[in-house]
């Protein structure tokens, strides 16, 4: 069924011609996925396009809402199109899937339930600051679900959006998710891409989802990426937009300026402090994206938020026994008695969780000192790093860099035994 009038049926949010835009952009360039802004009924949405094999259906669209839309949910649409006849529609076969983080172990609960994610990294020497950093996405707000019982994606809120920041295979034999989403680490840049094309890159003074082309714009500035399996260069964002141009680097593009910026860090506390003033037994259990490195060398950025990790656990709860919520929290220079003190030789530090708020207050003073002495380590076990000499070949007259790639993101029928 199709239409322009969004106000039709649920058939016909979506305007055609913006569909058959989406539809043809991934195909005529040859994308994994495709990102573009629209409106539905007043409200800013970050649509993305994928395709995907299920019936009569071979495209599913993903809109998620602006952060000041945040009461909306991420809605999903199937798309049919065969270059002549289309069909828009609702998918309904769509869950929530609440996670948590527990000593930097990231799960997912589904169908009662507990599924370990697992992440694709390079083999290199930075495992703990990569897994920090991919954290980050799973404690900034985040959105997850599981599409037909079997695709699972994440959303992250990051400058204004939420954005898809990780795709797996739910595998029903291993009780994990297995990584559809590819991470690259270029000395502190955390690069995403599916089916080796770019789709996010982000630091501490930089963030942007990608639609990968052969060509940048001319007339925005460039930066490359250097230091991962491979090198990438990138039109910088020249609005608030967060959507940009990214490509594999050659030639030429090593003389643009390179990117600036750290990994977010992530901070599991080797003794989870019981949180007064919470009717449900709360314990503080993380900290991530601190101004502040384990080493003690300053990695301050005010362009993201620093949130913590608070834990508890529920008995009667059988979807999800232990829940973790992220606070975002706020580093204060003043305090009174309300605040609260963990002593341990040394270390003073003092906070206060704000209840009305919902935001967590940490004194300055004392809270360097608590994060090196407190910093526990960093699960790896849950990590698939593929070698270097597996980096990939970049070919611009496909934009492909991996012939023969079914580009379908359909999960293996295997992983549902």
């Amino acid at each position: 069924m199709t239409g322009t009038s969004p106000s039709e049926n649920v058939y016909t949010i979506i305007p055609t011609d913006y569909v058959i835009h989406t539809v043809t952009t991934l195909e005529l360039s040859n994308l994994a996925l495709f990102y573009d802004y629209h409106d539905i009924n007043g409200v800013n949405y970050l649509f993305t396009i994928f395709r995907y094999k299920k019936d009569f259906m071979k495209y599913i669209i993903l809109a998620s809402p602006e952060a000041s839309s945040s009461d909306k949910k991420v809605l999903f649409f199937g798309v049919n199109y065969d270059g002549t006849l289309l069909q828009t529609y609702r998918i309904d076969d769509v869950f929530t899937a609440p996670m948590s983080i527990v000593r930097s172990k990231i799960s997912m609960y589904w169908r009662y339930d507990q599924y370990d994610l697992c992440f694709k990294v390079p083999n290199i020497n930075s495992y703990n600051s990569v897994k920090e950093h991919i954290l980050n996405l799973f404690t900034f707000p985040h959105l997850t679900y599981v599409i037909f019982g079997k695709l699972m994606i994440n959303f992250t809120l990051i400058e204004g959006y939420y954005y898809p920041s990780y795709f797996g295979r739910v595998n029903y034999g291993s009780k994990q998710v297995d990584p559809l989403t590819t991470f690259d680490f270029c000395k502190g840049t955390l690069v995403s891409k599916m089916n080796e094309q770019l789709t996010a890159i982000w630091n501490t003074q930089n963030f942007a989802v990608i639609n990968q082309f052969p060509e940048l714009d001319d007339n925005t500035p460039e930066n490359v990426i250097i230091g991962g399996v491979n090198d990438y260069v990138f039109n910088t964002r020249n609005s608030a937009k967060i959507i940009t141009k990214a490509t594999y680097s050659t030639g030429l593009s090593f003389q643009a300026n390179e990117i600036k910026g750290n990994f977010l860090n992530y901070i599991p506390l080797k003794t989870f402090l019981k949180i007064k003033d919470i009717e449900e037994e709360t314990f503080l259990i993380a900290f991530s994206n601190t101004p502040y490195s384990s080493s003690g060398s300053s990695n301050k950025s005010d362009k993201f938020p620093m949130y913590a990790t608070f834990g508890r656990s529920s008995f009667q709860n059988p979807k999800q026994s232990i829940i973790t919520e992220n606070i975002e929290s706020f580093i204060v220079y003043e305090k009174d008695d309300t605040f609260q003190e963990y002593k341990d030789g040394a270390i003073n530090f003092c906070f206060k969780y704000d209840k009305d708020s919902n935001k967590l207050l940490v004194y300055e003073d004392g809270f360097l000192l608590y994060l090196v002495e407190e910093k526990g380590e960093i699960v790896l076990s849950d990590l698939k790093p593929y070698q270097l000499g597996n980096k990939a070949i970049y070919n611009p007259a496909k934009n492909s860099a991996k012939d023969g790639v079914d580009y379908f993101l359909n999960p293996e029928e295997d992983t549902m035994k």
